[in-house]
């Protein structure tokens, strides 16, 4: 691990770095945690961890994680952070406006980031492996693209890239014809990550993303490397050696990616007139359900998502399951089990289940901890319920405790570890849990882990 190890005015030349090629430096995609405090002057609510990889990602050994925190008004915010890998405390650092850490051998890490005078802490679950992204080089739900780190060694500053998708027209009731629809990425709000895909008609309105071949950070070189593709993003990746060791960093090019089970293009090129060279090949990203069914599960507050509740007023939040049934159904599933863990100061005052898998009789149950529900369902062939069918796993009421902390802020998310051997609290938060007629485990279920965050007002 290294942290802070450069000048205060290195740090400022890599901030002007990343102005000037308008990417924010990373290795593994980004996380946004909601969190609470106050900026300078104006009340401020929410606090963002901005970081390189999202909770329970997996990076390759020799990668740079980088996180700090902004407040709503945009301000840096001194944190600090405590490390652990597999359980045990590797370091405290800071507090600093941003942290630089370098993790170099396998196992499972846990960075706990405070900031002080502010009652809060937030955690980020990583996983340091060889293995987790060589298994994605050929598809799946990630891919990893090498061709732009081949242009590269025939450019001298930038290479180009531009996308396009594959679409099928149905011309006659048994013939259709392969449509290439060009796709402009756009970034709508000027922060230097393209947020949004157009479907556009010339090459004209399509353009270029120019993407430097070498950038600078802690007074390395790097090059670039590869682009990584997922629903959710695409990054690209630099690598520099440092004394014969391969080091990684990703930069974020967009906060959108790539539809499940839909075949893309992409276009490379490099910035050569007279020895222009190209690659153009097409990719896709698979799993067993598409972007539109996907069957996930995900909490969602009934009414003003926004409002400020105050200490004993009472609040409702579905557990919505969306596609979840149908996926269930095509795969046999009999019982299930998720959880889900919200912050003290919350009070849950009663669970709602209703008829939820058509055409099967519907059993449910729940146990409910100082901080934690566990849901039950499970179904039987026979007679189905009376009563409509239900889009929601569950319905949970909670209640704003009386001594809550006013200008606060309490979460409600649902539970996923992926390490159970750092996982000390999993008899209150277990892991979710399928099965089908066979008593055999059922994968292929999504947990959205993005918490429900609940604004207490009621101070001075």
């Amino acid at each position: 691990m290294i942290e802070g190890r450069k000048r205060e005015d290195k740090r400022r030349e890599v901030g002007k770095v990343m102005r000037n090629f308008a990417i924010l430096l990373f290795i593994f995609p980004v996380i946004l945690l909601i969190l609470n405090g106050c900026g300078s002057g104006i009340i401020s609510t929410f606090y963002h961890l901005n970081s390189n990889i999202m909770d329970g990602s997996a990076v390759p050994p020799n990668s740079y994680i980088i996180i700090s925190i902004k407040n709503g008004n945009g301000e840096i915010i001194p944190s600090t952070v405590e490390l652990y890998k597999d359980g045990n405390l590797l370091g405290n650092f800071g507090p600093n406006e941003e942290h630089h850490l370098l993790v170099e051998d396998e196992g499972k890490y846990m960075a706990k980031v405070k900031v002080e005078n502010v009652k809060y802490e937030a955690e980020l679950n990583f996983k340091v492996t060889k293995l987790e992204r060589e298994i994605y080089l050929d598809g799946g739900r990630f891919y990893v693209d090498y061709s732009p780190g081949e242009i590269a060694r025939y450019s001298s500053s930038v290479v180009f890239v531009r996308f396009y998708k594959q679409d099928s027209i149905d011309i006659t009731s048994t013939e259709t014809v392969q449509k290439r629809i060009r796709l402009r990425l756009v970034d709508t709000d000027g922060d230097g990550v393209f947020d949004l895909w157009q479907e556009v008609q010339t090459p004209q309105e399509q353009g270029w993303i120019e993407i430097p071949i070498t950038i600078n950070y802690q007074d390395y070189d790097w090059k670039l490397h590869a682009f990584e593709y997922s629903e959710d993003w695409i990054y690209t990746i630099y690598t520099t050696d440092i004394g014969g060791i391969k080091y990684f960093l990703l930069s974020k090019l967009a906060s959108v990616g790539f539809n499940l089970n839909v075949y893309y293009a992409r276009y490379v090129a490099n910035d050569q007139i007279e020895n222009s060279c190209y690659y153009y090949d097409s990719f896709i990203l698979h799993e067993r359900y598409d972007t539109d069914n996907k069957p996930i599960f995900k909490l969602v507050k009934t009414g003003n998502t926004n409002e400020e509740l105050q200490p004993g007023d009472e609040f409702t939040i579905n557990v919505a399951a969306d596609n979840v049934r149908e996926y269930a159904n095509l795969y046999d599933v009999r019982f299930m089990k998720i959880a889900v863990k919200y912050s003290k100061g919350l009070i849950l005052t009663g669970v709602d289940f209703g008829n939820f898998m058509e055409g099967m009789t519907d059993f449910h149950s729940y146990k409910g901890g100082a901080t934690s529900v566990i849901l039950y369902r499970g179904f039987v062939y026979g007679d189905d319920e009376d009563e409509q069918l239900t889009a929601n796993f569950a319905v949970l009421h909670f209640k704003v405790a009386t001594d809550a902390t006013p200008d606060s802020e309490y979460k409600v998310e649902l539970v996923y570890e992926p390490w159970f051997d750092t996982y000390g609290g999993y008899p209150d938060y277990p892991n979710p849990l399928f099965k089908d007629e066979s008593n055999s485990f059922v994968d292929g279920f999504i947990i959205d882990h993005e918490p429900v965050v609940i604004s207490v007002g009621g101070g001075s």
